[in-house]
């Protein structure tokens, strides 16, 4: 993963609060697919997929069986 210390983002968060975020410029696996880009940091051990990659993916949300995954036809 390449950091660019240089760059960085002014985003407000969910609570209001304005945050600097980190740009990391890498290739994101999500199901077999490839998305190269540069992406915001932030300090969390999950993260927020956003429109441009779930236009590509076609989810299946499992609540009963508390599962989550690619939905193929």
């Amino acid at each position: 993963m390449e950091i660019e210390v240089d760059s960085e983002f002014e985003v407000q968060v969910f609570d209001g609060e304005t945050k600097l975020l980190r740009v990391a410029r890498l290739d994101l696996l999500v199901f077999n697919k490839t998305f190269k880009g540069e992406y915001l940091l932030i300090d969390r051990p999950d993260g927020i997929l956003g429109r441009n990659i779930l236009n590509h993916i076609r989810l299946l949300l499992d609540g009963p069986q508390q599962e989550w995954g690619e939905y193929k036809k």
